[in-house]
């Protein structure tokens, strides 16, 4: 029986992080994982979802579009795989089950480690009536096996998984409905941002209904809450994930989507060097908060979103809502892209509590403002630095004098 200073079970974004942090170290490591290095963000999520979004919107066909998301996915999951192997990990591609705080059995054997690390993600989450069966009722794990495009989907759910599936599909020429249970589309964002993707998918002829579910599927008619009946040639079910996390003994730890705080690649890799920190460098374990997380859904024009939303504000007048529409920046102007708005909230001395942006390159702003938060960047800070004219960038500083 061999010894290792760390067993890593699930080789999703946050294990993946905890092994190359250890074996950086010098730790002895093995790592299991039951099927591919990269988890459900390389191999069915945000990677090729992110390429096939890419796709759509240049006209490519869904079989073009499928060929380079699974060349990328491959090419990053072998990376991930001999980097690890090269740095010296044990990987044992087997489920694993964690015996007590010090041992793993893997097909049959026993690995003895002193530290174990639970990172074994999520899956999708099911609702009575609506389980998947991989040929109609599509998760998003099914949606990337089919053959060929449906000529018209219909879409569970308005989170980030639904509305980047929306708008895959509508640029493929399929006819998308999306039904969401709560009052907004994009029920997690701020009330601004929602609001604006319901103008979007309008715009797009995408069909929504808000503040209504599914009340049965039966001979593949769906029949929603509303009492209106649709036949749709597919349908995903996309309302959201659940942990996948077995009960652990003491001294076993849990990270990423296993011990969620928002099921992000970028907040699972956070708790792991959080916790990397906590048990190899004397640092205080630090709980990642979900207000210290950006979340973005891709797409034309990306959303982006980080910190206090204004709908969960109790007393509006201690706080300062700046609001700058792109259709005033010269450089969405340029880009062909005036869609949207930069929007900030912060207190009334300039503390930045939160910022929400609809835009060509949210992804980058939200990071942009991500830094002055963590910096401790007012209002007045930030006003006296010098962007570079004519970008998207400058928007933030302009909506901070509006």
């Amino acid at each position: 029986m061999e010894n290792f200073d760390v067993a890593v079970i699930g080789l999703g974004p946050a294990g993946l992080k905890f092994a190359q942090l250890a074996l950086a170290k010098g730790l002895k490591v093995v790592c299991f994982e039951k099927k591919h290095a990269g988890g459900t963000c390389l191999n069915v999520g945000c990677i090729p979802t992110k390429s096939i979004l890419h796709d759509a919107s240049t006209h490519a066909s869904w079989e073009e579009a499928k060929a380079r998301a699974e060349k990328i996915t491959k090419t990053f999951r072998s990376a991930v795989e001999k980097s690890l192997v090269a740095s010296g990990a044990e990987i044992v591609f087997q489920e694993a089950k964690i015996i007590d705080r010090n041992t793993v059995l893997a097909s049959g054997a026993e690995y003895k480690a002193d530290k174990i690390i639970c990172a074994t993600g999520s899956h999708q989450a099911q609702i009575k009536g609506l389980e998947c069966d991989g040929e109609f009722l599509l998760s998003s794990d099914d949606i990337f096996k089919l053959d060929s495009v449906p000529n018209n989907i219909l879409i569970i759910g308005s989170g980030a998984i639904g509305i980047e599936w929306a708008r895959i599909f509508s640029d493929l020429g399929s006819s998308v409905t999306v039904v969401e249970k709560a009052p907004n589309l994009l029920p997690a964002l701020d009330i601004s941002v929602s609001k604006r993707m319901e103008r979007i998918l309008r715009a797009r002829k995408i069909k929504f209904y808000t503040s209504c579910g599914v009340e049965n599927v039966e001979n593949k008619k769906v029949t929603l809450e509303n009492g209106e009946t649709l036949e749709p040639s597919k349908v995903l079910v996309a309302i959201g994930r659940v942990p996948v996390c077995p009960k652990l003994p003491d001294g076993v730890y849990a990270i990423g989507d296993a011990k969620p705080v928002l099921m992000l690649a970028h907040s699972a890799e956070a708790q792991a060097v959080s916790l990397f920190n906590h048990l190899y460098n004397g640092k205080e374990l630090i709980e990642i908060s979900s207000a210290d997380i950006p979340s973005v859904i891709y797409g034309v024009p990306e959303i982006a979103s980080i910190g206090v939303r204004e709908q969960d504000i109790e007393n509006l007048e201690d706080y300062k809502i700046y609001n700058y529409p792109l259709l005033k920046l010269a450089k969405a102007h340029c880009d062909n892209q005036i869609e949207g708005f930069i929007k900030i909230i912060t207190t009334l001395d300039g503390e930045i509590k939160g910022a929400h942006i609809v835009s060509l390159e949210a992804s980058s702003l939200v990071s942009q403002i991500q830094i002055a938060m963590k910096g401790k960047l007012k209002v007045d800070d930030i006003k006296e630095i010098i962007f570079a004219h004519p970008t998207l960038s400058e928007g933030i500083k302009e909506a901070l004098f509006e």
